[in-house]
């Protein structure tokens, strides 16, 4: 996202946009790589003078998500979990409910295309969404 207040351009968007941009000090990746081993998903505001801030927001997962998966894996059925987060987050969710594949750091656009490689591997598949861009068709 970009905007201009007070003639001041200003950038939010994840730390792979801001390198694209050219905007992230190597302080700033950092601070950035400490938050997402803690599992953090991380997004930082920036000028062209410099980062004045960062939003670090997690899941919360649902009580009842470790054991559907459980139930799930116990079916022998293959549970893949696909994200726009970043590996290291993904690999915690993981750790947590159970699944049994971790496809991390896709664009929205891209995982319809994991779904097509899943089904060319395992046949049906199902898929469960938490945001908006999980219904694109």
């Amino acid at each position: 996202m970009q905007g201009t207040i007070a003639g001041q351009t200003y950038y939010l968007g994840n730390a792979r946009l801001m390198t694209e941009l050219n905007l992230l000090s190597p302080e700033w990746q950092a601070i950035l790589a400490r938050l997402e081993q803690q599992a953090y998903t991380a997004m930082v505001l920036v000028t062209p003078a410099g980062a004045p801030g960062v939003i670090a927001v997690a899941d919360v997962l649902r009580p009842t998500a470790a054991a559907a998966i459980a139930k799930l894996n116990a079916l022998d059925v293959a549970t893949v979990m696909l994200t726009g987060d970043k590996l290291l987050t993904a690999q915690r969710i993981r750790e947590v409910v159970g699944v049994s594949l971790v496809k991390a750091e896709l664009l929205p656009e891209n995982k319809l295309d994991e779904i097509k490689a899943l089904q060319q591997q395992f046949g049906v598949v199902a898929m469960l969404g938490d945001g908006v861009n999980d219904a694109r068709p």
